[in-house]
């Protein structure tokens, strides 16, 4: 793993929860500990069924879904899945190129930022500040409409 600088503490997080999808055990584990390291509280799973479970039986308890590359596989697809459970949670894909990746796949799967994969301390640093920003503002104004 190459020796990354640390994110500026404006991008740490704090406390906040993220869901971590990869089916790679092995790298789940290391993208846990990265997210923690920048203040995050990483909930991993390996299987998009429980992943889906989590977030439709506590709908606020996530503030972003990270998904990752599946070699051979469609993280577009898992990250659709998942959005279609949870349309509020900002998605974030990790990805190691984005030259195949279509804009309209991305909007429609739920995707709201992309990251380089394997992850860039700093870069997801950035990408989880935006995401966690605009989820918590999201919420904001939903409980302001629901009090009205």
């Amino acid at each position: 793993m190459p020796v990354q600088h640390s994110p500026d503490l404006a991008f740490r997080g704090a406390g906040e929860t993220v869901l971590v999808l990869d089916t790679d055990r092995r790298r789940l584990l290391r993208h846990e500990e990265i997210l923690a390291a920048l203040g995050y509280e990483p909930v991993g799973f390996t299987r998009l069924a429980e992943a889906i479970t989590a977030c439709r039986t506590a709908q606020a308890r996530f503030d972003a879904a990270l998904v990752c590359h599946m070699p051979g596989g469609s993280s577009i697809e898992l990250a659709a899945a998942l959005h279609a459970a949870a349309p509020a949670l900002p998605m974030i894909l990790a990805s190691p190129s984005t030259r195949e990746l279509a804009v309209p796949s991305l909007e429609t799967s739920g995707i709201t930022e992309l990251v380089h994969h394997p992850l860039i301390s700093a870069e997801l640093a950035g990408v989880l500040a935006r995401s966690v920003a605009s989820s918590a503002a999201r919420r904001r104004v939903r409980r302001a409409a629901v009090a009205r």
